[in-house]
């Protein structure tokens, strides 16, 4: 069985590789759903042990990884030669014109929102608060998160340009390990009621802890994927979602949760965002059913659509809780209705932002 090397693939597949890249954009956009349909029944810890419980802790702790896997995956997009070769500023033009309209609307949509639908009232201060912080609605911090590591990229990449494939694996995993480490001393902080530990995070820092998996993303990309990388990475995400689920469920020792949090920060969740990489790298790769054809190019249309699903899957989420399934906020939504609800935003959402692409001046938003 071949062994995995860190070289560049010398001609890949344009559409196998689009296509790894766009699933995976899939995955951790599902993700990202999941965790915010079940939120409110994973709270209800009086329904410990009942059925639609138990598959809201799955749903909310097994895919912890979103986060994480979309800052992987535009990583592995940007930090590459020739996203780089046209210069920093050909570079800045072409990302900041698509990324800070979108911000800047949907941060106006989710004001409106707010104000006109959710009947919350809102002051300028406020407003100046929690735009600082990345909290206007909920998520809306991605936006600065990914701004934030498109602003450094090319300085990333000027550092890194003349480092081996392995050596920015290598770059990429100590950073990682480094902000895991981070979490882990700021819950032994939190532990023993240490004051005086690291700042809140602001729309200035929030992409920090996340150059890790970018750089690593970057590095991943060169991996030629084999079948014992593909079954290793499969071996760890199933275990670390397993743990994290655990732990989402409530039973986890203390220490447990204290040293690896099931945080977009954690040890496990990194565990299992790489671990996705590389078992999607070998069902992807070049020449396989998964890579061609149907497949291949529902998965491009999805996947270029993950912005605007992003964007927009709290608006309809809040729609669905407010008509067909009222016992979502309180808890007292069944298995099928929890499934069925999932189903429904991501479907509706997905609907949305094909329709927002359809119209000239609002593609750059999604």
């Amino acid at each position: 069985m071949a062994e995995t090397t860190f070289v560049p693939v010398a001609a890949p597949d344009t559409l196998a590789r689009s296509s790894f890249i766009a699933w995976l954009r899939v995955l951790a956009i599902a993700g990202v759903v999941m965790i915010h349909v079940s939120g409110s029944v994973t709270l209800r810890h009086d329904l410990s042990g009942t059925p639609v419980f138990i598959l809201a802790t799955v749903m909310n702790g097994a895919t912890r990884f979103c986060v994480p896997l979309f800052v992987l995956v535009s990583g592995s997009l940007l930090l590459r030669p020739s996203a780089m070769k046209a210069g920093m500023g050909a570079f800045y033009r072409k990302r900041l014109t698509r990324l800070v309209p979108a911000l800047v609307l949907w941060h106006l949509v989710y004001l409106a929102f707010r104000e006109f639908v959710r009947g919350q009232h809102i002051t300028a201060g406020h407003v100046a608060t929690e735009l600082l912080s990345g909290k206007v609605y909920t998520a809306l911090y991605f936006f600065w998160l990914i701004l934030g590591l498109y602003l450094v990229a090319p300085l990333l990449w000027n550092a890194m340009r003349d480092f081996s494939s392995r050596q920015r694996l290598i770059l990429g995993l100590i950073l990682v390990a480094l902000t895991c480490t981070w979490q882990s001393t700021l819950g032994i902080f939190a532990w023993q009621a240490i004051a005086g530990g690291p700042g809140a995070q602001t729309i200035w820092t929030l992409w920090i802890p996340y150059v890790g998996y970018f750089v690593l993303g970057g590095a991943l990309r060169d991996l030629t994927p084999s079948l014992r990388t593909g079954l290793v990475g499969l071996g760890m995400a199933a275990l670390g979602m397993c743990v994290t689920t655990w732990q989402a469920y409530g039973g986890a020792p203390t220490a447990l949760k204290i040293f690896t949090p099931p945080s977009y920060w954690g040890w496990l969740v990194a565990m299992v965002t790489v671990g996705l990489w590389l078992a999607a790298a070998w069902f992807w790769r070049s020449g396989t059913w998964a890579s061609r054809g149907l497949v291949g190019r529902l998965g491009e249309l999805l996947g270029s659509l993950t912005l605007g699903v992003f964007a927009v899957h709290l608006i309809v989420l809040y729609f669905v809780e407010q008509t067909i399934a009222r016992g979502l906020a309180t808890g007292s939504i069944h298995v099928r209705g929890l499934l069925a609800v999932s189903g429904i935003v991501l479907v509706g959402a997905w609907a949305i932002a094909w329709a927002m692409s359809r119209v000239p001046w609002l593609r750059r938003m999604v």
